[in-house]
This record gives structure tokens, sequence and C-alpha cells, in this order.
């Protein structure tokens, strides 16, 4: 692993609104943030002992490595471990009570401009950014790349930290690699029309195979919209070059007339097989549509909610 020296992070302060988080917004540099450059000098060679840590996922393997006196885990997709992202590593101090960095691969990161000072610098190759809260000195988060889907650092409660270890966290990270040529399994994403408002019903794509999925519907709220409940009936369309398409049937489908019933301020879910349907799906973009129905004084109304998924090479 090799030293970085020669680290300058000039913290402005202005007025805070939180730390960084993920949402459904890419990542936007903060009109009224000002940006800083991060000079990283020449490296010298420093013999450490240290493992590699990976995970892989549908949209690229993360790997970085890990020096003796740090632990590392890897969290999967569908795994619920990390704060934020779709998969990615957890790696910390073994001598510290608390504090962590989250590597992960995020598609959709997003940052508040209200408190945030950016640096820009080259980490591990990347043309990475660096932000940081409320003048802190210590960096709050790093995205690598400028892609829609990246790879993101996060320091998740490392405020007792020692000097040395937030040096070393960035020894760390300039190790970092999102290798996008690697790529396996499957993942659910949130998009608009996940959700309908008007019900406060979302739907998310868990589990995902090329054979079937997990559906999860969760209402959010007490408002009294009526009985809420879904069918068996679905439908599954593909992302293509310029638009979306109906996934070909191998024959007419046939679904039961059971109705399932959405919990108010609950959740409910729903095992998905479309081999019998579909067939087993080649790699691509897809989405999974359904109707939530909300029946209220004799009279129904139909909701279509639409849950994205992304199989892998």
């Amino acid at each position: 692993m090799r030293q970085i020296t020669g680290l300058l992070i000039i913290a402005m302060i202005m007025t805070g609104c939180g730390k960084a988080a993920v949402n459904n917004t890419s990542l936007e540099t903060a009109a009224d943030a000002p940006e800083e450059t991060i000079d990283l000098t020449e490296p010298v060679s420093e013999e450490v002992s240290s493992n590699i840590a990976e995970v892989g996922g549908p949209y690229g393997k993360i790997s970085v490595e890990v020096p003796s006196g740090w632990t590392h885990e890897a969290v999967p997709v569908d795994e619920d471990k990390l704060r934020f992202g779709l998969y990615g590593l957890i790696i910390k101090p073994e001598d510290s009570e608390k504090g962590q960095i989250e590597l992960i691969c995020s598609n959709n990161f997003g940052v508040c401009g209200t408190g945030l000072n950016q640096a820009e610098t080259t980490l591990s190759g990347y043309d990475a950014v660096i932000g940081m809260y409320d003048g802190s000195v210590h960096w709050d988060y790093i995205t690598f790349g400028k892609d829609r889907v990246q790879m993101v650092a996060q320091s998740i409660e490392c405020e007792d930290w020692t000097e040395e270890q937030w040096d070393e966290s960035l020894l760390i990270l300039d190790t970092a690699k999102f290798d996008r040529d690697i790529t396996e399994g499957g993942v659910g994403i949130y998009v608009q029309e996940s959700e309908d408002f008007d019900i406060a019903v979302t739907m998310e794509a868990s589990h995902v195979s090329p054979k079937g999925i997990t559906l999860t519907f969760y209402n959010y709220t007490d408002r009294d919209k009526g009985e809420l409940s879904y069918g068996g009936e679905f439908s599954l369309i593909k992302q293509g070059v310029s638009d979306w398409a109906e996934v070909p049937t191998l024959s007419d489908p046939v679904f039961t007339d059971m109705a399932y019933i959405i919990p108010k301020e609950g959740k409910t879910y729903a095992e998905i097989d479309w081999e019998w349907l579909y067939g087993t799906l080649t790699p691509g973009t897809y989405r999974i549509v359904k109707t939530v129905n909300a029946l209220k004084d004799g009279e129904s109304t139909a909701y279509e909610l639409q849950a994205e998924f992304v199989l892998a090479e």
C-alpha cells in the first residue's frame, strides 16, 4: 500500500443541513459550495501487510486493500447491513469502539449543499470528490468517478477516530477499485414509478434472479384510501435502446383471482415466479408491472406500480 503525503484540506464553515445521504437524485455539486483542490504529492513506497477485500454485484466488483489493524466485511445485494448503497464493503479499525467506512456501489447518490465543502482530487486513479460538512477537516464522503452508477465511500460515526486512523483511511481508499467487467447477480432499483403518493404505497424488488423476484408492498401512512390490495397478475417490460418493450410470453397468462391485503402502515410480501410465463430472463434492465386496488365505499380505484431491477451480464 502506498503512502499519501501533503494532504491539504481547507474547510470553509457554512450553515449546516446534515450529513450526506442517498436519495433519488444523482450527485450534484452545490452551487453555494466552493470547490477546493486536494493535492496528493508523489507517493512514497511503504511495505504494509494487507488483505484484499472484495464484493461482487450486478454493476461490478468492488475491491480494496485492507492493512493489518483493520477489519473488513463484504455485504452482498439484499443483505441489510449497509446504511446506504446497493452492496459494498464495511471497513473499520480493530482498536476503535465505533466508526466505519462503507465503500458502496450506488446508482443514486445525492448530497445536501448547505454547509458542504467539496474538494477535487485523484484517488486510486479515479477523479474523486471529497465532501466535508460543517467546517470539518475530515471527509464525510468520497465519490469515485462521475458516472451515474459509481463507487462511493462514506465515513459513519467516526468522530472519535485518531488522526492516524483518518490518514490510514485515505491510504486504504487509494487502493479501491470498481471493476465493471466483472458482474454477477441482480438487484432491485427504486424509481418514481415504484411509488404512488396518493395511496402512500411503494413496491420494492429484491432477491432478483432470472426466474423470479420478491416484491415488498409497503403502506407508509394511515391515510384512509380504503382497503388496499393486489392480485396475482403481473407483466414484465424490458429497457431497449430508446424505449421499454413488453417481454414476450411463452403462453397466454392465467392468474388467480385471489386478493392480498396491504395493511395500513405495514408491509406484505409477494414471491413472483415467472419462469412458467416468460422463461429464464436474459441480462438487462427490467420492470415488473402490478396493480394496487383501493376499495372504498363500494368503489375500486386501480393504481399501477412498476419496480425496476437489473440482471447482470
